[in-house]
């Protein structure tokens, strides 16, 4: 039968009587409480189960993933004074969830012992076996073979177990000395059974029973003799149980002429096997059990999956991250792999929670496996999901281009690259000369448009990444300013002759040269007038017009707004006298001569047309060098003549543009 305390699916009632306590009756409580606590433990970790002896078979249900089980098999002892049964331990290979059949030997015989031929005790011991995929001797995986039974006296049974059972005896000593013990079975045949036979100084017998071969599985059953002078019969031992079963003993009666006995031999030990497919670590003793068989189950119950924790990514320079266990057992040893290899640090035993191997540096996939041994077995498993490690470079920044000139209105674009792990996020943030250019330039590459020349400076971006930030070396921009151009004055009337000056003035950075180029509507005026001023000297009315001047810098050539010179021409002065009109462009009139002398009641007239107002100047005496001068000013131009004396007149038109003439007045009768 199953140890009560490990058969967790016992009724209450069932369950304390099997103790000695009738249902019903009181308890104490702290004893239920015990029992119910190992009970509570055998049902949780259900890694041992014990099986007695029953007569009946029994079954075992392998726990879900449970693949193997340390397996102690025991036979059963032989009866009165019988050999002792064997023991078989090893490691059986089972399938999780499958059925073993159970068949454990009684020194009753119960399992292929022998049977005995009397009413005596003598029977063989039954062997304990498991099976698997049926109850057949041919789905029998492990065998304990049962001790041979006992003869009279002290004729004892073979011992059981080994791969040969242990041979039977007969009687070595005393009066009645003879052979016949049954023989042990070997591992692909039944022992023999036992052959009477005397031994000195027993000569004769008046009869004898040799005993009964083993087969398969069962013992060869005892043998009776009947002996007349006691009118009682004498009994051999029944073969013990096993893969194959041992042989009987003989029984019969010996003389040596004065004295005549009757004996019985023991039976032979039956033979332990294992299925080599399905077991391994086999050991096998013979003949050390004493008493009933018995089979313990150990599941090696792999240790419980727990899951890899920590891992994750470190800063170069940083002490790494932690790997770990999320839980543990106790007598579980947890090794710690990188890369499906050892790590060289060191085992821990696990004490029911969780455990950390320490922070690691060494980049990789760390798993744990868990290794646990209980009795045979040992038991390796991988725990669930692993921890990987990861070394995140520190950031670092570089821009493109350099430096840049540029003029105004233009784009800059500079661009900056990180230099960091793929896994990782950067943020930007550019400066100009120190100070953040905020949210607006956080881009990887900045981005100016229309630049105007107080945007040059010093530009640098700062990256920031997981582990740092970086800044990169600096951007240096200049930004030229446009070249622009005015003139003064804006415009200018004046008249034929007189001379024009007009100067550009160019705006642009102190460092630029600029070249000019006149232009008079629209056409240029040519390599004679580049120059920052324009001059015109006597100038012609046909140059009036609109100038404009074309400043050219290292940006941009520049036009000016347009100077508007207006030439008004010098009047065309025309002279009548005598009935004769002559008309002057130049600067001297002809002679005035008149034909008779000067009359001062009469005095000749002459007119001058061209103006709007006229002037006339004339030297009517010299006194000590000096000239006394006279002038005379109208807006007819008609000038009486009262001397001979030269003189200038100044025309002047309706523009304000003056031209002065000279002539001289001379009479031909003087």
């Amino acid at each position: 039968m199953q140890t009560p305390l490990l058969h967790s699916r016992l009724r209450a009632p069932r369950f304390l009587s099997l103790f000695g306590f009738p249902f019903g009756r009181s308890l104490s409580f702290a004893l239920i409480g015990q029992l119910l606590l190992v009970l509570f433990s055998q049902r949780v970790h259900a890694q041992s189960q014990t099986f007695n002896c029953t007569g009946s078979q029994q079954t075992y249900t392998v726990p879900t993933s449970v693949t193997s089980l340390d397996v102690t098999v025991k036979g059963a002892k032989g009866g009165t004074n019988g050999g002792n049964g064997g023991t078989v331990r090893s490691v059986l290979r089972v399938v999780p969830g499958s059925t073993l059949y159970l068949f454990v030997g009684c020194q009753n015989g119960y399992n292929g012992g022998g049977g005995a031929s009397g009413n005596f005790n003598q029977n063989g011991g039954g062997a304990s076996d498991i099976r698997i995929g049926g109850v057949a001797f041919n789905d029998r995986v492990v065998v304990a073979g049962g001790g041979g039974g006992a003869g009279n006296a002290e004729n004892s049974g073979g011992g059981g177990g080994g791969l040969t059972g242990g041979d039977g005896t007969g009687r070595s000593t005393g009066m009645n000395v003879f052979t016949g013990g049954g023989k042990g079975c070997s591992q692909i045949a039944g022992g023999a059974g036992g052959t009477w036979g005397l031994v000195s100084p027993y000569t004769s017998s008046d009869g004898s029973t040799n005993g009964n071969a083993g087969s398969s599985g069962r013992g060869g059953d005892g043998v009776q003799y009947y002996y007349s002078k006691t009118s009682g019969y004498v009994n051999s031992g029944g073969g013990g149980g096993g893969y194959y079963g041992g042989g009987s003993g003989a029984a019969g009666e010996s003389t040596n002429g004065a004295y005549s006995f009757a004996s019985s031999a023991g039976g032979g030990g039956g033979s332990s096997w294992t299925n080599s497919t399905l077991n391994s670590d086999v050991a096998s003793t013979q003949g050390d059990n004493s008493g009933d068989g018995s089979i313990q189950l150990v599941a090696c119950v792999p240790p419980t999956q727990f899951a890899v924790t920590g891992g994750g990514s470190y800063c170069s320079g940083a002490s790494g991250v932690s790997v770990g266990l999320s839980g543990s057992e106790a007598n579980v040893t947890y090794r710690l792999l990188l890369n499906n290899a050892a790590t060289g640090a060191a085992a821990i035993q696990g004490n029911g929670s969780a455990i950390s191997f320490g922070n690691k540096t060494a980049v990789g996939t760390y798993t744990i496996e868990a290794s646990k041994t209980n009795g045979l077995c040992s038991n390796t498993v991988t725990m669930l999901g692993n921890a990987v490690v990861a070394l995140l470079p520190l950031t670092t920044v570089s821009i493109t281009p350099a430096s840049q000139v540029i003029c105004e209105t233009g784009t800059v674009s500079v661009t900056a690259t990180a230099s960091t792990a793929s896994t990782q996020s950067v943020t930007y943030q550019w400066y100009k000369d120190g100070s953040s250019l905020g949210s607006s330039q956080q881009n990887r590459i900045l981005t100016l448009a229309a630049v105007v020349p107080t945007q040059s400076g010093n530009y640098s971006v700062v990256a920031t990444g997981t582990c740092n930030s970086a800044t990169s070396s600096a951007f240096s921009l200049t930004v030229n300013p446009l070249t622009t151009v005015s003139i003064t004055p804006t415009s200018q009337v004046i008249c034929e002759a007189e001379t024009v000056s007009v100067t550009g003035t160019a705006s642009t950075a102190s460092t630029q040269s600029v070249t000019y180029q006149w232009y008079k509507d629209g056409s240029s005026l040519g390599s004679s007038q580049q120059n920052r001023i324009l001059t015109l000297g006597a100038v012609l009315p046909t140059q009036s017009g609109n100038y404009s001047l074309v400043a050219t810098g290292l940006c941009n050539s520049a036009t000016s707004s347009a100077f508007s010179l207006t030439v008004n021409p010098l009047p065309t002065v025309t002279l009548l006298f005598g009935g004769a009109t002559q008309s002057l462009a130049g600067p001297n009139l002809p002679l005035i001569t008149l034909i008779q002398p000067l009359d001062p009641q009469n005095l000749p007239v002459f007119q001058v047309l061209g103006g709007v107002s006229y002037e006339r100047l004339q030297v009517i005496d010299r006194i000590n060098g000096y000239e006394i001068r006279r002038n005379d000013f109208n807006v007819t131009g008609i000038f009486t003549i009262d001397r001979l004396t030269p003189y200038t007149i100044t025309v002047t038109a309706a523009t304000g543009c003056k031209r002065t003439v000279r002539g001289l007045i001379q009479s031909v009768g003087n």
